[in-house]
């Protein structure tokens, strides 16, 4: 618990300096001066704003998204299963936790209003479908959510801001009580010189809120969690990179009356390579594994993807 607080102490302490030099100037958006027509009159509508170039992380600026006023995000991932039972329907669960264990697709699109080069804010929702090499399962609508999204850079650190709250509409979820949450990312990303590699550290913050009190029947259901992911990357070129990162995540148990008790998870481990076809499309496959407990079983095949339109 005293470590948790110390990184997290450290974290937003490292954050604020920053995010308070990068908004003392906010750049605007470039103008046409050509006639108005009904085509230039959709361009001058959905202008873009000028690339200030502060983001060179190929999946951060893929996160950025367009530069368009107005544009739509997808991220499209694949969850599989493990390499050691690659025909199995389930992913590892090893702590228990009330979770959608499923194989799935899920896919996730927000539209998008750009406030500046460097921030935005989203409404989004999207897909899962569970067990899809399996005969298809039940179709989720992922949960919604509306939230702020900021990118800013000081020195060599490039850092992501992004604040959402969403309403539950998953079916495991909504049975334990789940109404919906307020979630936080954080990510800083520090450039090692001129050696091609760089480092980092995500923080996320889910806060869950409740509609009925709990039941002995819910079983490990958090009120809150924070997860710290340091993470170390080599660029192999301005599109390509290789990387690992590790997450701790800990928990609060709404089976406590502390709510101040925080408690560990299993740890992860992702191994990725990442590709930027174009600075608004990044596609990473990636293997998830515990690293305490390491297996064939409990490696499992995925996917991410982050496309933006307009």
């Amino acid at each position: 618990m005293k470590a948790l607080i110390c990184l997290l102490v450290f974290y937003f302490a490292s954050m604020g300096p920053a995010y308070a030099q990068s908004t003392l100037a906010l750049p605007q958006p470039t103008t046409s001066s050509k006639t108005p027509t009904m085509a230039s009159d959709l361009k001058i509508q959905n202008r873009k704003f000028e690339d200030t170039r502060e983001i060179t992380d190929a999946k951060m600026r893929a996160d950025l998204g367009s530069l368009s006023r107005y544009s739509f995000k997808l991220d499209l991932g694949y969850n599989g299963p493990t390499i050691g039972k690659p025909l199995e329907k389930d992913l590892p669960n090893p702590d228990n936790m009330r979770r959608v264990n499923a194989t799935n697709i899920k896919g996730n699109i927000s539209g998008r209003f750009r406030l500046d080069s460097n921030s935005a804010v989203f409404l989004g929702g999207g897909l899962s479908a569970l067990y899809p090499f399996h005969g298809m399962g039940r179709m989720d609508i992922n949960t919604p959510q509306i939230g702020y999204d900021m990118f800013h850079r000081v020195g060599d650190a490039q850092m992501r801001n992004a604040f959402g709250v969403s309403f539950e509409t998953v079916p495991t979820y909504q049975a334990v009580g789940i109404a919906g949450g307020l979630n936080y990312i954080g990510s800083t990303l520090f450039d090692l010189g001129t050696s091609g590699f760089a480092s980092g550290m995500d923080l996320i913050l889910f806060y869950k809120v409740y509609n009925r009190a709990y039941l002995p029947t819910d079983g490990n259901t958090p009120r809150y969690t924070a997860i710290l992911s340091p993470s170390l990357k080599y660029n192999l070129s301005d599109r390509a990179s290789i990387g690992t990162n590790l997450g701790f995540a800990f928990w609060n148990p709404r089976a406590l009356g502390n709510t101040t008790a925080l408690l560990p998870q299993t740890a992860i481990q992702r191994l990725s390579f990442g590709y930027a076809f174009k600075k608004t499309v990044f596609v990473a496959p990636y293997l998830n594994f515990y690293p305490s407990k390491l297996a064939m079983d409990t490696t499992t095949i995925n996917l991410s993807t982050v496309f933006s339109l307009l």
